[in-house]
């Protein structure tokens, strides 16, 4: 076999090395993309209210809630959750965090309710509020909303 065909034959050999190289790495990305690692979850719906009706439902829903509340809610549906699952729910009062809270997620679809209230059972204070709702990887909702006086409404 003569030198100027061997040397051919190796080049060949690492290009089509190469080119199957490449081929693997793309299969590999675009199974990663659409295969089971993919998280398909997602924040359906988040709805700010004063309290849940026996079926779960939402009564009194808005972003405006009057004065002397004990509670506020808020009511989200989610889907595609995956086993180990969690949502962090943060609140917030005038800028400043007042209550974070990690739950998981049992249920592939569902319905989640969370609560913002005093454990001495005392009425939220009225003025700014905002509630954020994220998992690990991204944040899914921010929702602000208010407690005033219904003559103090603009």
């Amino acid at each position: 076999m003569s030198q100027e065909f061997k040397g051919m034959s190796e080049k060949r050999s690492l290009i089509f090395l190469g080119v199957a190289v490449i081929l693997l790495i793309f299969l590999s990305i675009l199974s990663f993309k659409a295969g089971p690692f993919r998280s398909s979850f997602s924040v359906e719906e988040v709805l700010i209210c004063q309290e849940l009706d026996g079926s779960r439902k939402p009564l009194r829903v808005g972003n405006s809630i009057p004065s002397g509340v004990r509670q506020v809610c808020l009511w989200l549906k989610y889907s595609s959750a995956r086993d180990g699952g969690y949502l962090e729910v943060s609140w917030f009062y005038e800028g400043e965090m007042i209550l974070s809270e990690r739950v998981g997620l049992t249920v592939k679809d569902g319905v989640r309710a969370f609560y913002l209230l005093r454990e001495e059972g005392d009425t939220l204070p009225d003025g700014n509020y905002k509630v954020s709702v994220s998992t690990a990887a991204k944040k899914w909702s921010e929702v602000d909303f208010h407690i005033e006086q219904e003559n103090n409404k603009k």
